[in-house]
């Protein structure tokens, strides 16, 4: 009876209708997908019959299973980035900047467990399809050149060491470490052990602040 009313001739005027509605529900379905079954794992059939939808206009929309899934973690990276750009760090002390920027990573986290399990599946990946997304590289450089200058301000006034920089500083800003950052034409993993270098990435206990 569900699928009947889904595909019913009202259903699909609505769905005409209303096209970005109709991509939000895709990516919102598929977001779930994703999360819990990785790429591999995930079909596309399951997701078109748990939308409000056809597998045809998924891919109209999206190109593909690829392509939908690129949408997803577009559509992820936008929605943390979007909280992060209302924490105005600009506007506070460095130190304290850095501490509303720790907190909210965390509690960002952990309020959507399915972020993490994408950016888990596309660590193990080696970040292949995000370095295909130009909307998520310039949506984290964004990020990160808002560090540099929070990062700049605290060493000005003295309040931070001098040799940290900015990769750094993105690590260890990560609480759970599991964020992907684009450095230049690669990804680096977000796990502890594959961002540790010797003389370049601090230990634990690495103190930032002086």
């Amino acid at each position: 009876m569900k699928q009947d009313v889904l595909h019913s001739p009202r259903a699909r005027r609505r769905r005409v209708n209303d096209p970005e509605g109709t991509k939000r529900n895709i990516i919102e379905i598929a977001t779930e997908e994703f999360a819990g079954k990785g790429l591999s794992g995930a079909r596309v059939d399951d997701i078109a019959a748990r939308t409000k939808t056809s597998k045809r206009m998924i891919y109209y929309y999206f190109g593909g299973k690829e392509g939908l899934y690129i949408a997803v973690l577009e559509a992820a990276y936008r929605s943390i980035r979007s909280v992060e750009a209302t924490l105005d760090l600009e506007h506070q002390e460095p130190e304290r900047a850095l501490r509303t920027l720790v907190s909210f990573t965390w509690d960002y986290q952990n309020a959507h467990p399915e972020f993490i399990r994408l950016v888990m599946n596309e660590n193990i990946l080696n970040g292949a399809f995000l370095s295909r997304s130009r909307t998520i590289q310039r949506l984290n450089a964004t990020a990160i050149d808002v560090l540099r200058d929070l990062l700049v301000r605290g060493q000005r006034k003295g309040a931070f060491r001098s040799d940290i920089d900015r990769w750094t500083c993105t690590c260890r800003s990560a609480p759970c470490a599991f964020s992907t950052w684009p450095t230049g034409r690669r990804f680096r993993p977000s796990s502890s052990v594959t961002w540790a270098r010797p003389g370049r990435w601090p230990r634990a206990g690495h103190r930032w602040s002086r």
